[in-house]
């Protein structure tokens, strides 16, 4: 039978009965009535499940109510757990990132062995550039569970902003160490040897992440660093594979642009003339008789 059927067949009038109803009603695609049974079983006392179920419906309904009911149900229920969490979820989807950033700051202030509250706060932080900030929630949740690559992984990339990167690659190879498997470790020592302009050893860290997940982002950071080393060609068949993928992408675009851009110009100027031998660097001087060494290639400077 259907959900208020059930319930009418068996008159149930109490909070828990409300709950199973309204949960029930949600799962059949009845997020208006659902609300209305979260909110009568509220009102008979039962809890923060009810609160959850009625701010559960309303973002289904996309109700611009839902941020102003989350703060209400946080401050009736600031202690649990599930609460928290649901209201940083709801701050983060309408936008307010600093306001969840502040909902879970106040619960890993009184629970601090929370390793993942603390990872969602520095991810935040991340976005919202706080990198000093970011670096401290990391740190704290790798101090709280040492073992989980993840924590590693954004904590390098927090490091990395704050422009320390041998620091940043120490904890990538921890995060590698705990698991060999992380695309995003593997993407991470990229970046930064890019940044360190080591843009071989980089491009073999590219290639390593997208060996284990078919990530457009991978790609296109291959895309960059080929570019940045003077491929050009290669970099736009890499931008050209990205927007295969995710044509939508605004960044691949503006990269082959830039791209086609410096190919352009590349070929108005032209090769150049043949034949012509360029004057001594000190006129009037007999050239050394002695063997010069071998130049030292471009990537090593």
């Amino acid at each position: 039978l259907p959900a208020i059927e059930a319930w009418r067949s068996a008159r149930g009038e109490g909070a828990d009965d409300l709950v199973a109803l309204g949960t029930a009603l949600l799962d059949e695609g009845k997020p208006e009535a659902a609300k209305a049974a979260f909110g009568k079983a509220r009102a008979l006392g039962a809890g923060p499940v009810a609160g959850l179920g009625r701010l559960l419906a309303l973002q289904v309904i996309a109700n611009p109510d839902a941020p102003a009911e989350a703060t209400r149900l946080l401050a009736a229920h600031p202690d649990a757990t599930r609460v928290v969490a649901a209201v940083a979820r709801v701050r983060e989807a309408s936008g307010d990132l600093a306001g969840a950033v502040s909902v879970l700051a106040d619960h890993t202030a009184s629970h601090p062995d929370f390793a993942w509250f603390w990872n969602w706060k520095g991810l935040l932080e991340l976005e919202l550039g706080r990198w000093a900030d970011a670096r401290m929630s990391f740190e704290a949740a790798t101090a709280s569970d040492p073992d989980d690559p993840e924590a590693w992984t954004t904590l390098a990339a927090a490091i990395h902003k704050e422009g320390d990167d041998e620091g940043a690659l120490a904890a990538c190879e921890r995060a590698l160490a705990l698991d060999p498997g992380s695309a995003a470790a593997a993407n991470n020592v990229g970046v930064i040897l890019a940044a360190l302009h080591r843009s071989r050893e980089a491009d073999e860290a590219f290639r390593r992440a997208g060996k284990l997940v078919r990530e457009p982002l991978i790609l296109l950071n291959r895309a960059k660093c080929a570019e940045a080393a003077g491929r050009l060609r290669p970099a736009l068949a890499l931008c050209d594979s990205v927007l295969e993928v995710n044509p939508g992408s605004r960044e691949a675009v503006a990269v082959r642009r830039r791209i086609l851009g410096r190919l352009g110009a590349k070929a108005r100027a032209g090769p150049r003339p043949q034949g012509r031998t360029p004057p001594p660097k000190s006129a009037g001087r007999k050239s050394s008789s002695r063997r010069r060494g071998p130049r030292r290639p471009k990537s090593a400077r």
